[in-house]
């Protein structure tokens, strides 16, 4: 992350008018948790290119509370122009109720979520039956799992998979990690299609290493002072199995976090690519069942392995999760001051209007 900053740093050298250069710098920045630079840098995007669509969209999907009342306000002025160049009228509606979260008009705000959503689970049918047929299988495959456990001595370098469903805190969790230096993090960007490709192979398994995952050699992270590398892709749990039986050294955090909070976030979110395909309220609670059941399995098969931390418990004990993090893998961490968190509330502000419309009972 920090070298694909610096390369849109020297980008902006040798063009300072690359309005897509600084969106692209934004999207890093944002996934380092850096939300102020972000912001700065889709500002510097717009203003070079007043109709730039992607990095308006980019600005309003950030968290609620993290723009200042100028930018929302420059946003609401440039808002008609840009929902004109949005064809996708789903994500037309996604960018105009983001627009109004940050306003404080969650009503009106959520409203529009539920015809954008609407829209797109309807042009989603297809895609919405393939994933679930994909957790039922990954349900009954983890089910008959027996845990084969690798030679701790062969691997310098320990994984921790950061669990949970998107928008449960994993990120969160991660961000504190890092200010460690011997986390590697590696976001969501570890190479899960690997592990469907050794498994259609018609020729003798392919034997999977550290580089075909992570992209990044084992000794290598070691001798640059590497103990502990993350990673917080949210599909890890449908390989779960698979993965602790090819890495020694493998340990599993799930990030519990209210359903309800979870499920409106996913809901409020207006995913165009990437994790999720899904957007009613039905799909939702599948994948929420579904991989909560992948955890007690887990848990149950390989204890030693796992541990489950709350949102809430990242946020407000940060050195407690730490250390019980350290306990876990063995691994110490070097964090005097955890960082600052973004996030200024624990609940979503569309829990209530979540559980309101969907009858939030089957979400405790």
């Amino acid at each position: 992350m920090e070298e694909a900053v610096a390369a849109y740093k020297n980008a902006l050298v040798i063009n300072p008018n690359s309005a897509k250069a600084y969106n692209n710098m934004g999207i890093t920045l944002k996934h380092q948790g850096k939300l102020d630079e972000a912001i700065v840098s889709y500002n510097k995007a717009l203003a070079l290119k007043p109709n730039y669509v992607e990095a308006a969209k980019n600005l309003v999907q950030l968290p609620i509370g993290s723009i200042g009342e100028k930018t929302i306000s420059e946003s609401n002025k440039k808002s008609s122009s840009i929902c004109a160049n949005i064809s996708d009228q789903s994500e037309k509606l996604f960018f105009e109720a983001n627009l109004l979260s940050h306003q404080g008009k969650y009503d009106e705000a959520f409203e529009i979520f539920v015809d954008a959503n609407y829209i797109k689970s309807y042009n989603n049918i297809l895609t919405m039956k393939t994933a679930q047929i994909k957790y039922d299988a990954a349900i009954k495959r983890v089910s008959s799992w027996s845990v084969n456990l690798q030679p701790v001595e062969k691997a310098p370098v320990k994984k921790l998979f950061i669990l949970g469903p998107s928008r449960s805190g994993k990120s969160t969790l991660e961000n504190l990690l890092i200010c460690s230096p011997n986390v590697f993090p590696m976001f969501e960007n570890i190479n899960l299609d690997v592990m469907g490709e050794s498994e259609r192979s018609t020729e003798e398994p392919q034997k999977l290493g550290m580089v075909d995952l992570f992209y990044h050699d084992e000794n290598h992270l070691f001798k640059l002072g590497y103990s502990l590398v993350t990673s917080t892709k949210p599909d890890t749990v449908f390989e779960i199995d698979r993965l602790i039986d090819i890495f020694s050294n493998s340990f599993c955090i799930f990030v519990k976090r209210n359903r309800t909070d979870i499920a409106s976030e996913i809901f409020t979110n207006g995913y165009s690519k990437g994790n999720f395909d899904f957007c009613d309220h039905s799909s939702i609670l599948k994948y929420l069942d579904t991989y909560e059941a992948i955890w007690e399995i887990l848990k149950l098969k390989a204890p030693q392995l796992t541990l489950e931390i709350s949102f809430e418990d990242i946020l407000n004990e940060p050195q407690e999760t730490v250390k019980k993090i350290s306990q876990l893998t063995g691994v110490s961490f070097e964090i005097e001051n955890p960082p600052h968190q973004s996030i200024k509330n624990l609940h979503s502000p569309f829990r209530e209007h979540y559980a309101f419309r969907f009858t939030a009972p089957c979400c405790p």
